[in-house]
C-alpha cells in the first residue's frame, strides 16, 4: 500500500526486525530481540510496516490466539504523529488478520499516557470491557 511520495506499507522483511525492535521497545513493550525474532518466525505475516524511503517509521503487529486475531500495538516514531500513519497501519493490519480465516481483532487499547481509544472507535472498533489502564477493544473482520 503505497502512501505517498517515498511511503510505503507492506509486511516487515526478517532483515528489519533490528529496526523493528527498536521502535517496539521505545513505543510499546519492552521486549528482548530474541522473543521478537522467536514471534516473528509464528506470526510473521502480522507484522507490518510504514517506510519512508528505506526508513521503518511505524510499525504493528500481533498474533492468532484460539479465535481471533490479537493486535499487540502500532506505534509509529513520534516525529510522524498526527498523519494518518497509524490508520493506515492498523487497515493493512487488518487486511493480513482477515487471511488468517479468523472473524474478530482484539487489543488492549493504553488509557494512558495517552488514550487511544478513540482512535480505533474511528476504525469501527466496539469497547468490550474498561479497566484502569487499558480498554479492550474489538472489531469483527
Amino acid at each position: 500500500m503505497v502512501l505517498g511520495i517515498n511511503m510505503e506499507i507492506k509486511l516487515i522483511p526478517k532483515e528489519d526486525l533490528r529496526d523493528f525492535w527498536k521502535i517496539q521497545k521505545q513505543y510499546l513493550k519492552k521486549y528482548s530481540f530474541d522473543c521478537v525474532r522467536k514471534d516473528y518466525s509464528k506470526n510473521k505475516n502480522l507484522y507490518v510496516g510504514c517506510y519512508k524511503q528505506q526508513e521503518l517509521i511505524g510499525i504493528a503487529h500481533g498474533f492468532v490466539k484460539k479465535n481471533m486475531v490479537i493486535l499487540s500495538g502500532i506505534a509509529v516514531k513520534h516525529e510522524y504523529w498526527k498523519k494518518g500513519i497509524g490508520a493506515k497501519l492498523l487497515s493493512f493490519f487488518e487486511k493480513q488478520a482477515k487471511k488468517t480465516g479468523k472473524k474478530k481483532i482484539t487489543i488492549g487499547a493504553a488509557n494512558f499516557p495517552i488514550d487511544v481509544v478513540g482512535f480505533y472507535e474511528k476504525s469501527g472498533y466496539k469497547v468490550v470491557k474498561r479497566y484502569k489502564k487499558y480498554t479492550i477493544v474489538e472489531k469483527e473482520i
